[in-house]
């Protein structure tokens, strides 16, 4: 009996010391979150998610890292986070309309709506169009009448064609007019040309100009069946023409698809706590915000309903037909190598006429040259970088903008090729 008793006893020992060497998994988050927006900093979703952020971190119990990366229209972030690893540390703004027109206007693209985990939304925010607080046009009317005394001479910024510069095109069909309509980079680059007098007039969310309302900025119309809680002294574009054109940016948070249930129902919960936290609502109101808060599931219902109706609505309007079969122009440009980081990775340009550039020899999208010789093979690729250096010439092509270059011929300086 002592034997077996002996036996069953080391037998429990063995498991627990089997059980004592086994990993502890961590809680998560356990490191620091990066959460990417996709527009430069001064737009209305930087300004809406960095200040939500905080909240969101309180609730999911670590650090939030607010990291920008900008890029086409959105679509650059987006191809990054749905190639992401999906564990919870890489997640970001899953924004509408954007993650649906990218996939209507653009070719090759690294996601879908299927691609991300939603959690849930912040806002829910109508376009605008806004100009100087000391422009001519005091109100929307007035600049109707005068672009339709001038057709196409009246400069319009608008925050790229996945978004407000969407509602411009549907503006300009409905009402027979024609804007200078100037495309740029978010929210915030646009509003910086108006305020800088670049562009008399522009369109980008409410949200993001309204606190500016009235003593820099005068909001002329919003884009919303009834006037928004934040901004109830504008008119909307319904009242002012008869038109039904509407139009929100849908600002949401998720993560590449395939989060494990725990970690998505963690961030899920966390989300949905910080917008109902009376200091996010408090802080929300301060800054002149819109809070909307729908559920992650709500969130991907959204996203569906607006693919099947901006299809529609792209079926039908000639300019959106146009932009979604237009193929983008490849450029060159001759550039002068001003600085190198990542080992040739990312190049600092200037071109001839002093404009700055950062491009990106990638190892494989891009075909590089080097002194006349084309180099092939990701390795031999990323010795011919290394050898890149300021004063060093190339010239490159490029889709757009040269964020990452399709092509690069460099030469060495002092070489003769």
């Amino acid at each position: 009996m002592s034997f077996i008793r002996n036996a069953i006893m080391a037998g429990v020992g063995a498991v627990l010391l089997a059980a004592a060497a086994l990993p502890v998994q961590a809680a998560y988050p356990d490191r620091t979150v990066k959460f990417y927006i996709l527009f430069p900093p001064g737009g209305g979703s930087d300004t809406a998610f960095r200040a939500f952020l905080p909240t969101f971190s309180k609730h999911l119990g670590g650090k939030i890292a607010a990291v920008n990366k900008p890029g086409a229209g959105g679509a650059k972030m987006l191809n990054f986070l749905a190639r992401a690893k999906p564990d919870g540390y890489t997640i970001g703004t899953t924004n509408l309309p954007h993650l649906v027109i990218s996939g209507i206007i653009r070719k090759g693209l690294h996601f879908n709506l299927d691609s991300f985990d939603h959690f849930g939304t912040v806002n829910i925010d109508p376009t605008t169009v806004f100009v100087r607080a000391d422009s001519k046009y005091k109100t929307f009317k007035e600049l109707l009448a005068d672009a339709k005394k001038n057709p196409g001479a009246i400069a319009m910024g608008g925050a790229n064609y996945r978004n407000h510069g969407l509602t411009l095109l549907r503006m300009q069909d409905a009402l027979g007019i024609k804007f200078n309509l100037i495309d740029f980079a978010g929210g915030g680059p646009t509003r910086k040309a108006v305020l800088g007098g670049h562009v008399p007039a522009a369109a980008i969310s409410t949200g993001a100009v309204i606190r500016f309302h009235p003593k820099k900025i005068r909001v002329l119309v919003q884009f919303s069946p009834k006037r928004m809680p934040h901004a109830p002294n504008i008119p909307t574009f319904e009242e002012l023409t008869g038109h039904k054109i509407y139009h929100h940016v849908v600002r949401m948070g998720g993560a590449p698809k395939g989060l494990p249930k725990k970690v998505l129902a963690k961030l899920r919960k966390a989300w949905k706590d910080g917008m109902t936290d009376p200091a996010w609502i408090k802080k929300a109101k301060k800054l002149k915000l819109p809070v909307t808060y729908r559920s992650g599931e709500e969130a991907d219902r959204m996203a569906r309903k607006m693919d099947k109706d901006l299809r529609k609505i792209f079926q039908e309007i000639p300019a959106l037909q146009k932009l979604a079969s237009t193929k983008a122009k490849k450029k060159k440009l001759k550039l002068v190598i001003l600085k190198i980081k990542k080992k040739g990775k990312f190049i600092h340009f200037k071109d001839a006429d002093g404009k700055k550039w950062t491009t990106r020899i990638h190892q494989r999208k891009t075909k590089l040259w080097l002194n006349g010789k084309r180099i092939k093979g990701n390795k031999n690729v990323k010795k011919a970088r290394k050898k890149l250096k300021a004063g060093d010439t190339c010239t490159i092509t490029f889709v757009q903008i040269p964020l990452v270059a399709k092509s690069a011929k460099c030469s060495s300086k002092g070489s003769s090729s």
